[in-house]
């Protein structure tokens, strides 16, 4: 919540009488009055009272405060640790910050976000998305425009990784199946990495096909930033796939454009199932008023990621439905397996043996 001066704070969704949750969903008011007795607080979380309080002697209003979680925000995003003990976030997020600055996620809104049930485990659902190695068999459509072979992988301590893989580019596997002009007609067709352009004839390749999508997104992504990008932004910024992830389960994409986010939660109490955010994010110029973020779209366990394309686009519902149809599977093999243990690349699953490795040390600590 925003307190009456605008701080930022959470809190435990605890009623301190007899433990009902407080709140639930989002949305605004002006104090936390519980429904079941109409015990409140105020959004700063000082005790305000409670009806026939001569039968508690024993609170003390000043020892009868919310207790507070830890909170802090980067680039826009509020983030919550219900360690008391943790770092501060800026420590935790390692490179991150000092990567992402020249990119100004904070000068965004949310122009997409589609929540969605996926029936498997939050772990083996992030899994799919910090490798690009599964790509070659579930994504062929790709294969024309994304170097997946070649996507490079980094780790930095316990918590930050990342992932990047060229765009515009014949995926080298393929080589003898596509040209570069096949590159870009098939990444302008279905990819979210290109900006809109005005030109609906055939755009012809002048020199490599990654010079001509880095043109094209150049001048579609200026208007959206107060700066020149012409001698700011590297073509890896204008067009790549660039994922990091901040452990556990925050996975913001990198560049100038607009950009996907991840967030992957477990579903209650199910470990069959989890909650999957999609977020994208638009850049908006200086000096303009930040425009309203768009409304959720939610998507039950049985519900395709089809279902929300009029807002994803065909071709990112499509890439995220082959994503949707593993991941059950996955877990339903996980259960059947006798070997009971995964065999991971060396180099290109290295973010999964890196992430259940800091998970091992919370687990063991």
């Amino acid at each position: 919540t925003r307190t009456e001066s605008g701080e930022l704070k959470a809190y435990h969704n605890s009623c301190l009488h007899r433990g009902r949750a407080l709140k639930r969903g989002a949305g605004n008011a002006d104090e936390f009055r519980c429904p079941y007795h109409a015990f409140a607080w105020s959004l700063s979380g000082e005790f305000k009272g409670a009806p026939c309080q001569w039968d508690f002697p024993h609170i003390d209003p000043e020892e009868f405060s919310l207790p507070e979680v830890k909170v802090d925000t980067w680039a826009g995003w509020v983030l919550i640790n219900m360690d008391e003990n943790a770092p501060p976030l800026e420590e935790y997020m390692g490179v991150i910050p000092e990567h992402f600055e020249r990119w100004r996620h904070d000068q965004r809104y949310i122009s997409m976000h589609v929540q969605k049930v996926i029936g498997a485990n939050w772990k083996a659902c992030l899994e799919a998305f910090i490798e690009s190695y599964h790509a070659i068999a579930t994504h062929p459509q790709i294969m024309p425009y994304q170097g997946i072979d070649n996507s490079q992988y980094d780790v930095w301590g316990d918590n930050v990784s990342r992932t990047i893989t060229p765009s515009a580019i014949v995926n080298p596997s393929h080589e003898d199946q596509f040209t570069e002009q096949d590159s870009v007609n098939t990444m302008l067709g279905t990819s979210v990495l290109v900006g809109e352009t005005d030109d609906d004839s055939e755009t012809a390749v002048k020199s490599r096909a990654r010079d001509t999508i880095a043109g094209i997104n150049r001048e579609a992504f200026q208007e959206m930033h107060s700066e020149q990008l012409d001698g700011l932004a590297t073509k890896s910024e204008l067009m790549d796939s660039t994922l990091y992830l901040l452990f556990p389960h925050f996975a913001p994409w990198a560049g100038f454009g607009p950009v996907l986010t991840y967030r992957h939660r477990p579903n209650g109490d199910d470990v069959d199932s989890c909650i999957m955010d999609i977020f994208f994010l638009t850049p908006f110029p200086d000096g303009e008023e930040r425009p309203e973020d768009v409304p959720t779209v939610r998507l039950e366990i049985d519900e395709p990621f089809s279902k929300a394309s009029d807002v994803m686009g065909e071709g990112l519902a499509r890439i995220f439905d082959q994503d949707a149809s593993n991941l059950p599977q996955v877990q339903k093999g996980m259960k059947a397996s006798k070997k009971g243990a995964v065999t991971l690349a060396n180099y290109q699953e290295v973010r999964i043996r890196h992430f259940h490795q800091t998970l091992d040390k919370y687990l063991t600590a």
